[in-house]
């Protein structure tokens, strides 16, 4: 499948707005993605045919992603069973068997490639330099020795010491 063939499907289904392809120009895998804006107020295409040139018309089933709230009797966005005129018109006596459409035409999440994250361990061979951290210094005023070195605890000799009572 290429670029032309999915914008002619996108094109086929409504206004056409972008076709996920590769640089190249090739779409690869199991599903072509087209982003095409629709007329939502009419029922959801479960599919058609598309000419494809040379060979016969090609059936392309269609699925929708982020598919909001739909009906799986009238195939219309924004109501389900309990609010659908045909369901209730019937009076509930509906056929589960008899639904065209279905919770097929919503993309599973299982369907799609998700990338593939890849984490790299690597090893280092030096280990890490240390945080920077600044060198400690003690600060300490330089005083000149006392005539008094014998006792560290006693006053220096220049203090008068002697103590008058009254």
């Amino acid at each position: 499948m290429n670029n032309a063939n999915a914008e002619a499907i996108g094109q086929s289904m409504g206004t056409l707005k972008q076709v996920d392809a590769s640089l190249t120009g090739e779409c690869c895998g199991h599903y072509l993605r087209v982003r095409v804006d629709i007329e939502i107020s009419q029922p959801l295409s479960r599919g058609h045919f598309v000419d494809m040139g040379d060979s016969d018309p090609l059936w392309i089933s269609v699925q929708y992603k982020w598919l909001p709230v739909y009906c799986y009797w009238c195939n219309l966005l924004n109501h389900d069973k309990k609010d659908c005129k045909t369901w209730t018109d019937s009076g509930g006596t509906l056929n589960k068997e008899e639904q065209q459409y279905g919770p097929w035409l919503r993309v599973s999440m299982h369907n799609i490639q998700q990338p593939q994250i890849v984490n790299m361990k690597t090893t280092q061979t030096t280990p890490p330099p240390p945080p920077h951290r600044p060198t400690p210094f003690l600060f300490a005023k330089a005083t000149p020795p006392t005539a008094n070195t014998s006792n560290p605890l006693s006053p220096p000799s220049s203090f008068d010491t002697s103590v008058t009572l009254a």
